[in-house]
């Protein structure tokens, strides 16, 4: 795999991180932490007797300690301790591999600072991508033996890239991972309503455009929890359904973007929390799959009940 960099007038790298497109309502894009009414969310899919489950949770950058449960891959490693990142991280599991990724962006324009990723499982790899103003920097490392006791960032065979932007390109580019917190943040809304941006994926750039495509009902069953404590909700729930298109940014580079191994992406986002209640994809030998919802932790009183569905008594 390779890293590749495209130069590109300043003025398609926009500083407000993405770029407006026609719609319904068109949008100058800025993100908000704030539209946020969730800080973890567990979602789960089961196809052909076989599981897979992701676990997305929101923080301060790890290296301050994140709070949110999950183990920092690196918590003093380069670019640890940024006060300004938010932290996002991922757990997949399923397809006999296990991902635990640590992103640092900025919240508000959604710039990429830093991914750690750590796969076990079928393979094993370690990496860490460094998004500086004027070069990425990229370490990997993969265990040999003798590294079997070894933590992760101690694994002995190492590659180490550094890899400078040309021309004149700057500007705002995410990462892949990333996605789902910028499009709970933006005020996508209505249908027509899209923004795109700048994502780096799979060590190649992508155009990503999301675009509301309409309002659905969707019938969930699924834990909420809350400083008011834990319930179960069963309701059928109303959704923002958005999708996401890409284009390459090189024309021979891959044109299948993928979000959590998922091509040809829905996402279906609570109207009031902005919780993903469901992700719709395409995963090679098992066609279109469905994630939904299992769990998700409220920061705010944003989530009532529906009237029309029914809903058991607090646990």
């Amino acid at each position: 795999m390779r890293l590749r960099f495209i130069a590109m007038p300043v003025a398609l790298l926009l500083s407000a991180g993405a770029l407006c497109q026609p719609g319904a309502h068109s949008l100058v894009q800025q993100f908000d932490r704030a539209r946020l009414g969730w800080d973890r969310m567990e979602l789960s899919a089961s196809k052909f007797f076989v599981s897979m489950r992701v676990t997305m949770a929101l923080g301060q950058d790890p290296g301050h300690g994140d709070g949110i449960g999950l183990r920092a891959l690196d918590p003093s490693g380069p670019g640890a301790g940024d006060a300004s990142g938010l932290g996002i991280r991922y757990v997949t599991d399923g397809l006999g591999r296990n991902s635990n990724v640590e992103l640092v962006i900025d919240p508000v324009s959604g710039a990429a600072k830093r991914r750690t990723s750590l796969e076990s499982g079928s393979r094993n790899k370690y990496r860490q991508y460094l998004l500086g103003d004027e070069t990425i920097q990229r370490l990997t490392r993969r265990p040999q033996d003798g590294d079997e006791t070894r933590p992760a960032t101690e694994w002995s065979r190492v590659s180490e890239e550094q890899i400078d932007y040309p021309g004149a390109a700057r500007g705002v580019v995410t990462e892949a991972g990333a996605l789902i917190y910028l499009i709970a943040a933006s005020h996508l809304e209505q249908p027509g309503d899209s923004f795109e941006i700048l994502t780096l994926a799979s060590d190649e750039f992508h155009w990503v455009e999301a675009t509301v495509t309409g309002l659905d009902a969707i019938n969930l069953d699924y834990k909420e929890r809350s400083l008011a404590g834990s319930k179960r909700r069963t309701v059928r729930e109303k959704a923002i359904r958005i999708v996401l298109s890409s284009r390459p940014v090189l024309p021979g580079d891959d044109d299948r973007f993928e979000l959590l191994g998922l091509r040809d992406i829905e996402l279906f986002i609570d109207t009031s929390s902005r919780a993903l209640l469901q992700l719709r994809g395409k995963v090679d030998y098992f066609g279109r799959i469905t994630f939904s919802l299992d769990s998700v932790r409220l920061t705010a009183a944003t989530h009532q009940a529906d009237p029309d569905g029914p809903e058991s008594a607090p646990e």
